[in-house]
C-alpha cells in the first residue's frame, strides 16, 4: 500500500483556494436546486392534466353548449 506523502515526497498537502471550494458549494447547490425545481415541476404539470382532463370537458359543453354524454366510466359523480 503506498502512502500519499512517499509518492509526493513528504510534500504537505496542498489545499485548495477559498474560491475553489466556495464554487464546489455553489455549483453543488446549484445542481440541486435544478433536480428540485424539475421534481417539482412533473408534479405541477401532472396537477395541470389531471385537472384539465377532469374540467375542460364540462367547459367546452358549455362553451358550445351541448350536454355531456353519459359516461359510465367517468370516476367523478354528482348525485
Amino acid at each position: 500500500m503506498h502512502n500519499n506523502l512517499e509518492e509526493r515526497g513528504n510534500e504537505p498537502e496542498k489545499v485548495p483556494s477559498w474560491r475553489t471550494r466556495f464554487w464546489a458549494v455553489v455549483k453543488y447547490e446549484f445542481l440541486w436546486n435544478i433536480r428540485k425545481k424539475k421534481f417539482l415541476g412533473m408534479f405541477a404539470i401532472a396537477f395541470a392534466l389531471a385537472t384539465l382532463s377532469l374540467v375542460l370537458p364540462i367547459i367546452l359543453s358549455n362553451v358550445v353548449g351541448q350536454p355531456i354524454s353519459q359516461n359510465p366510466d367517468y370516476v367523478v359523480k354528482t348525485e
